[in-house]
């Protein structure tokens, strides 16, 4: 697991990786340099907007792609993998 950085600096730029990735999920990723994590993530949510329309799916979906982003670049770990209680009790 990586160490979360929680120096001012850190979390000023965890900061604008969550906003990035709110404005486009993947964002936080391509930052990190894994350019191919980035375009999926980006991908995911913007061809729900497309197949969804203005349903109320796509906020949901864009907010998970976001999210799993995010959660990839800060920690290396999916959102997912967060809720594994198994994991968690090692």
């Amino acid at each position: 697991m990586a160490e979360v950085d929680t120096t001012p600096a850190g979390v000023f730029a965890n900061g604008a990786r969550l906003v990035g990735d709110i404005i486009l999920p993947g964002v936080s990723q391509a930052v990190n340099g894994d350019i191919k994590s980035g375009a999926a993530h980006a991908a995911v949510a913007v061809g729900a907007a497309t197949l969804l329309g203005a349903g109320l799916l796509v906020p949901v979906v864009w907010a998970a792609a976001g999210l799993n982003s995010y959660s990839r670049s800060v920690t290396g770990r999916n959102v997912v993998e967060h809720f594994d209680w198994r994991k968690a009790a090692e």
